[in-house]
């Protein structure tokens, strides 16, 4: 259904003149809700390769990486901000698209573009790609990974890590979800699989893998070196720049780097030259079921196509049937003469956040907003767990309860060494 509400989107003439302009700069306004991650999936399918939208709003850039994993074509989707909650591996997923990708969107917080980075060169150059049955010196394999500032242990335990055993190479880079194994027979790679990190089972074959510098590692006197480069200096020129309000970028340096991009602005107001697609939020119903049906027959009698968007299969189930109760109470109340169900469309997919696009006369809506509940979608990338930090563990007292994830709930009961292979953890 997502797939059938993306082409009407996309098929609309003013997404269709959105991109036609050959202006250097653009000023679009009107994308309210969901609509706006349309508007980015578009231009990175059909103008655009290379895309980076730039926000001062952490909140609405979580909001629309989960929209993006839905609806994009590309697989190359990432984050980069200096937020809490953004995943480490986002940072060097961020700076792999951007020196080695030609199709991505990239979602930049603005406290983010300040941030002191590693050369674009010195990060190219330290990429390497192997394949499956390419030659490759194993030592020179093993070098590669020292350069790269991967830690050698007897076990792939964390991010960073590297071990070797025989003619097998466990490592485990900062943008993949699980660690990675790889086989070889004499100087040919005979096999890519990521694996569990528990269970040491093989999760799935891959046909390449890609390493680079392990820019979690950090010694003590680090020093850093290349403290002149921003992520300004990683955005080629075929790259689209979308800004969310021009003023809240006030870095020239990034200004002056990105002097031959284009760019298009998104502002909340209008201009003389302003692509402007009227759409509106998603009203407010309080869940009231009665309130959302006389909204949609409403719409529905002036030739609006509805989409009701619910976050799984029983979701979805559930607000059909409310529907179709509050039908029968108006057809009761001799409030309508027909049914107008069957021209609602349900949908166990959603979004963020629901819209009307009047231009196409279409109404998206979303079940989690008209019962106030909070929703995150699921993502492409499953979440990969961490753990706890020593900080962390210091923190706990005795007796405390804990959940350990094979084990379940437990009581903490300290610390205490243990012998792995010769060494003392």
């Amino acid at each position: 259904m997502i797939d059938k509400l993306k082409r009407l989107v996309y098929d609309s003439m003013l997404f269709k003149d959105s991109i036609n302009s050959t202006d250097r700069e653009r000023y679009v306004t009107g994308l309210n809700g969901s609509l706006f991650s349309f508007f980015i999936s578009f231009l990175q399918k059909e103008q655009y390769q290379k895309v980076i939208f730039i926000s001062s709003y952490i909140d609405k850039i979580y909001k629309i990486k989960g929209d993006i994993d839905t609806l994009a074509d590309t697989d190359n989707v990432s984050i980069y901000s200096n937020d809490k909650n953004t995943e480490s591996d986002e940072h060097t997923r961020t700076l792999n698209f951007l020196t080695n990708s030609n199709d991505f969107i990239v979602l930049v917080h603005t406290d983010s573009l300040r941030k002191r980075l590693i050369g674009k060169s010195k990060y190219k150059e330290s990429l390497l790609t192997l394949k499956k049955n390419d030659e490759f010196l194993f030592e020179e394999l093993t070098q590669k990974l020292e350069e790269c500032r991967y830690v050698k242990r007897d076990f792939v335990d964390e991010v960073g890590d590297y071990s070797v055993r025989g003619g097998i190479i466990d490592l485990f880079p900062e943008h993949y979800d699980s660690p990675i194994r790889l086989e070889f027979l004499g100087e040919c790679v005979e096999s890519i699989r990521e694996f569990d990190i528990r269970s040491q089972r093989s999760l799935k074959e891959l046909n390449e893998v890609t390493i680079g510098i392990n820019l979690s590692f950090r010694e003590e006197n680090d020093e850093d070196e290349n403290g002149e480069y921003s992520l300004a200096d990683y955005i080629s020129e075929d790259t689209v720049i979308i800004v969310d309000e021009r003023d809240t970028i006030t870095d020239e340096d990034f200004w002056y780097k990105t002097r031959n991009n284009k760019k298009i602005f998104i502002s909340a107001f209008r201009n003389d030259t302003s692509i402007d697609f009227g759409s509106r939020v998603q009203p407010d119903f309080n869940s009231n079921i009665k309130s959302v049906f006389n909204n949609l027959l409403e719409n529905i009698l002036k030739g609006y196509k509805v989409f009701l968007l619910s976050s799984d299969v029983h979701q979805s189930d559930r607000l059909k049937s409310l529907i179709f109760d509050a039908e029968e109470d108006f057809l009761i109340e001799e409030r309508m003469q027909e049914k107008i169900s069957d021209k609602i469309i349900f949908s166990d997919e959603s979004l963020q956040e629901g819209f009307i696009f009047p231009s196409v006369k279409l109404i998206v809506y979303t079940e989690h907003q008209i019962f106030g509940r909070y929703f995150r979608q699921t993502k492409k990338r499953k979440r990969r767990f961490r753990g706890m930090t020593f900080d962390e563990v210091k923190e706990l007292k005795l007796g405390d309860y804990v959940v350990h994830r094979d084990f379940g709930v437990g009581v903490y009961s300290g610390l205490r060494k243990i012998k792995v292979g010769d060494n003392q953890k």
